[in-house]
């Protein structure tokens, strides 16, 4: 039996943030990235202070920049990750 066409087209939708299905595990990730930020400026007062948020919201925007272009690369088969047997 064929499945129909509007299916099949269905189950290779991928959103943005809820690309697994599952917003469960997002809101988890985003929960302990608050709680590790949390924690290290309990630690250590200064962490808050203007300068260093900046410094955090740079190397941030880098690392998410170079993200991006590494799932490009990975989405459009650029990249090939399997391993040769030996």
């Amino acid at each position: 039996m064929v499945a129909p066409e509007h299916t099949k087209t269905r189950r290779r939708e991928l959103t943005w943030i809820w690309a697994d299905g599952s917003p469960s595990a997002v809101i988890l990730i985003y929960c302990l990235a608050a709680i590790i930020y949390l924690i290290t400026g309990i630690r250590s007062p200064g962490f808050f202070t203007g300068g260093k948020l900046l410094s955090v919201f740079v190397l941030a925007s880098v690392l998410g920049v170079l993200a991006l272009a590494q799932q490009l690369v990975l989405i459009l088969k650029g990249v090939d990750l399997s391993l040769p047997g030996r």
